[in-house]
């Protein structure tokens, strides 16, 4: 029964509106209800409408979700404020307070993630160095003296040999893939280093990159071949997750960055289809979306109501924290521990909102990046421009049209 209820309902009212903002508003109108009349008056208030009957109390209940649907029309309607306030987009009095502190920070994280990313592009160096060259001529920028790589030089053999005898007698384990991935960074590191070293320390490297690479080649050593294939594997995960985390939450322009997470994950989305293709996603999508097919935009649309709803409710959360600190001091009488607790529980509710708004975005990302992947050339065939024969010459009509879109500049060609 309720099903079809709520199937007709969104017939009614629309999916996107009564999941976004509807239910949303609902909740808050009775949060916000209360937390200023508290909870006795409020279920009496429930108890009343229950003993009048339904025809009695249908007035005041009709009211009452009147004022809801008035509030959630006015939400659905300025949700793109909403959006852009989470995004960054902020008044310029807010902005001039939170803006520049924001964006230092922001810039901080990014500047390291990026030495994470290059650092974890140097570890794929070391599994690579075994694999395609088995220990040929390595090169680094790292330097060292001739006393520092005496002492590396006496370790790595010592380590070497205690991992050749641990072969006998134990079981390979993660932590001697440590050992042996120790081994083979600072072999690299000492062979990149050899030319600039005295003759005899040259000597003592290459008789030990000599013992390393005879070692590993042996037959009765195929732990240390399975070892170089996880390190391997290890090292091309790390670094595909370093680099996913920096350019799927980041533009890789630092003019670009926002304030907020949520915002730089939406500029990741604009950016794509300029970075790609020469055109931003403002200028693309309202032409875009006329050429979808039923499936791709039903897709579209339902992740976009996750979206909105998500940031619907951090925001109702956001609103709802001054709410309950206000009810503190003007509302019913609390102990102590609950004047803490709600506002408390607010603030959560909206960082979490929050959280799931960003993942929000990233599968909204994922839909539009597919959709403008796959239908692009039905929208040059739409606007009867030939498809192009390359994506050297699809990128320069793409940039063409961006400039007619956008500054009304006729394409060079028909």
């Amino acid at each position: 029964m309720i099903g079809p209820a709520l199937d007709h309902v969104q017939k009614i009212f629309g999916k996107g509106f009564l999941i976004a903002a509807f239910f949303p508003s609902l909740l808050f109108v009775t949060v916000v209800s209360y937390l200023w009349v508290g909870f006795g008056p409020l279920k009496k208030i429930v108890d009343e409408w229950a003993q009048k009957g339904l025809k009695e109390s249908t007035f005041e209940f009709v009211l009452v979700l009147v004022a809801v649907y008035l509030l959630a029309y006015v939400t659905y309607g300025t949700r793109a404020a909403a959006h852009q306030i989470l995004q960054g987009d902020w008044p310029f009095p807010f902005y001039l307070l939170l803006g520049p502190v924001m964006r230092v920070f922001v810039r901080w994280k990014v500047r390291r993630k990026r030495r994470l990313l290059v650092r974890r592009e140097e570890e794929l160096n070391d599994p690579a160095w075994v694999i395609e060259s088995e220990f040929g001529e390595a090169s680094s920028p790292l330097q060292s003296s001739p006393v520092e790589a005496r002492r590396q030089l006496e370790r790595v053999r010592r380590v070497h040999g205690q991992l050749l005898r641990s072969l006998k007698r134990d079981n390979w384990t993660s932590r001697h893939d440590n050992r042996y991935l120790f081994v083979i960074r600072q072999a690299r590191l000492l062979q990149a280093n050899r030319g600039r070293l005295p003759i005899d320390l040259q000597r003592d490297i290459s008789s030990l990159i000599c013992n390393i690479n005879d070692a590993y080649l042996d037959e009765n050593h195929p732990e240390l071949r399975r070892s170089v294939v996880r390190l391997n594997t290890l090292a091309e995960r790390e670094w595909a997750a370093a680099y996913s985390d920096l350019y799927d939450n980041y533009p890789d322009d630092e003019r670009w960055l926002r304030p907020t997470m949520l915002g730089n994950v939406a500029a990741v989305l604009e950016l794509h289809p300029l970075n790609r293709y020469g055109i931003n996603l403002s200028a693309l999508w309202p032409r875009l979306i006329h050429v979808l097919t039923e499936d791709a935009r039903a897709r579209i649309e339902d992740s976009k109501i996750y979206l909105d709803f998500t940031v619907l409710m951090s925001l109702f959360s956001l609103v709802t924290i001054g709410v309950a600190i206000a009810s503190d001091f003007l509302g019913p009488n609390r102990d102590t521990w609950l004047k803490i607790l709600l506002p408390a529980l607010a603030l959560l509710a909206s960082i979490a909102f929050y959280n799931l708004a960003i993942h929000a975005n990233r599968a909204y990302a994922v839909q539009i990046e597919a959709a403008v992947d796959l239908f692009r050339l039905k929208l040059l065939d739409a606007l009867e421009i030939s498809r192009p024969q390359n994506m050297a010459e699809e990128k320069r009509k793409w940039e063409q049209l961006r400039y007619f879109i956008v500054q009304a500049e006729t394409p060079e060609e028909d």
